[in-house]
This record gives structure tokens, C-alpha cells and sequence, in this order.
């Protein structure tokens, strides 16, 4: 089963999930955008069981503050092994630096709200419960 409809949760400008197809019961394409630029260009393919719960742990841990200096951020493997995102927070701001894992290996800076990262979050965890 193969559907083609696109959906975005936030801006791809700073960050954004964009569900895209779902090609079996399990598999949901889902790709990240973070300050314009896309993450997921190798492998954009969840599980959505493993994705939704990779979801929710890191937006409990933004909620808690349980971010500090060695926490990856987009932690959704085997979802997202294009890049690796450290990631800081500091009051009301996250700031993150995605490392890709194509060509030169950019590094891509983004600061984030905080509460507008975590609403992206609940958001996309509702949207990927109905898909």
C-alpha cells in the first residue's frame, strides 16, 4: 500500500518533520529538515513503533531538561543515520549542530524555541499514531 500525501509539522526554515509516503503498515517515509537543509537524504524510511517511541523519549528528556553536554539529539536509529546532532539548551532556546554524513560532511546550525520544538514534537507524535 503505497499512498502519496505530504504533511509538515514546523518550518523547514528552522525544523520540520514532513510525513510522506507509507509503503507497508510499518513504514512511514518521514523527512527532517533542520535550518533549510534536509537530514534525512540517505535514509528517510521509519518504523513507526520505534520512531514514535524514539519521539516521545526525547521529548520527555526537553521537557525535563535531561539534556546535557554528550546528549544526541534526532537519536531515531536506525530511522535517521544520516547525521548526528548534539545539542544544548539554554532557557527558552536549543541549540543544535547537525553533523551529515554525505559529501564534506557539513555541519548545519540551527537555534531552535524550545516550546516550539516540543510542540513540533507532540504534534508529529499525534500525526504518526493516526498514519
Amino acid at each position: 500500500m503505497n499512498t502519496t500525501m505530504k504533511y509538515m509539522i514546523g518550518s523547514k526554515n528552522t525544523f520540520a518533520f514532513v510525513l510522506g509516503d507509507k509503503t507497508n503498515k510499518e513504514l512511514q517515509e518521514i523527512d527532517i529538515w533542520v535550518a533549510g537543509e534536509l537530514v534525512t537524504f540517505i535514509d528517510n524510511a521509519a518504523f513507526l513503533t520505534q520512531f514514535i517511541a524514539s519521539l516521545k523519549s526525547e521529548l520527555e528528556d526537553l521537557k525535563a531538561g535531561n539534556v546535557d553536554s554528550d546528549y544526541v539529539f534526532l537519536n531515531f536509529w536506525p530511522t535517521l543515520d544520516d547525521v548526528s546532532a548534539p545539542i544544548e539548551m539554554n532557557d527558552d532556546q536549543v541549540f543544535l549542530k547537525c553533523h551529515l554524513y554525505k559529501g564534506d560532511g557539513k555541519i548545519i546550525s540551527a537555534k531552535l524555541d524550545t516550546v516550539e520544538l516540543m510542540e513540533t514534537y507532540g504534534t508529529r507524535i499525534k500525526q504518526l499514531k493516526k498514519a
